[in-house]
């Protein structure tokens, strides 16, 4: 499989055999005609290089075009309620336009702009790859991650809403029909593909300490029973919230992260 830029470079992706791959590789048979929608914000170049301010004028920009007023002040001081405010605006209105996405994606820079991230690059498809989303079973996520090395391709929970413990660290409300409303297991195969370019350990992206393990972990013991009922769930761990699903490796990564340091992107994906 190759990876094609938009100055025609091309760079291997390998993938390994498991069911995750093999979704992925059958859904780039079907998109390697389609141009990636790449934005800036798929590389991690693009936060090391804005301040805050600049993001929130980025989701304020998104926001006026989608009829929201954004309160720059409570952006810049990273206000959960706001943030969760904004977050929920999406998560009712979001209509399949690509424009909602670049709001919500947005909302979550500003939401961590003081926090570390995963040095890792998006190749994502959003909404044109409707049609090719799946739905998945526990028996596809049983070789799960929280780490992986650099140059590892990965897919990772990717679903319209949030995870427990994100949830739980958002100070959303603590009412069990908003929780199974907004907070989710991992659902539907997307062919939204990450390679890492670093080593990444991705607790420590969330900045997912032991201490705060624990203290979800009594926050979690008064709602999992029913939030797993409803999912039709025995359990959902941190290492399924987290967890990411490797399905291969880009031997080049160091070229391919130069390229993205030089603002050069992804164009194509071709089995």
């Amino acid at each position: 499989m190759k990876i094609l830029f938009q100055n025609a470079i091309e760079i291997d992706l390998n993938l390994i055999d498991s069911p995750i791959a093999n979704l992925y590789n059958k859904a780039c048979k079907h998109l390697q005609h389609i141009q990636i929608p790449f934005v800036k914000w798929d590389s991690p170049y693009y936060r090391t290089r804005l301040s805050l301010l600049d993001c929130v004028n980025q989701l304020e920009f998104y926001g006026n075009q989608l009829g929201i007023e954004v309160n720059q002040h409570e952006c810049l001081n990273q206000s959960r309620d706001y943030l969760n405010h904004l977050h929920k605006i999406y998560e009712k209105q979001y209509d399949g336009n690509a424009t909602w996405l670049y709001f919500h994606e947005h909302i979550h820079i500003c939401e961590d702009y003081n926090s570390p991230m995963a040095w890792s690059v998006a190749i994502d498809y959003r909404e044109k790859a409707g049609p090719l989303v799946k739905k998945i079973t526990l028996s596809d996520l049983t070789n799960l991650k929280i780490r992986v090395k650099k140059g590892d391709a990965y897919i990772a929970w990717s679903e319209l809403g949030k995870t427990p413990y994100q949830y739980w660290i958002n100070q959303e409300p603590n009412d069990i029909s908003r929780i199974c409303e907004l907070s989710k297991p991992w659902i539907f195969f997307r062919p939204k593909l990450s390679i890492a370019l670093d080593d990444i350990d991705f607790l420590h992206v969330f900045e997912i300490t032991k201490i705060k393990i624990e203290e979800f972990n009594q926050w979690w013991a008064c709602w999992q029973v029913d939030w797993c009922e409803h999912w039709g769930l025995s359990d959902w761990t941190m290492e399924q919230m987290y967890g990411v699903n490797v399905v291969g490796n880009v031997p080049e990564v160091e070229r391919l992260s130069a390229l993205l340091a030089q603002d050069i992107y992804p164009v194509k994906v071709r089995p």
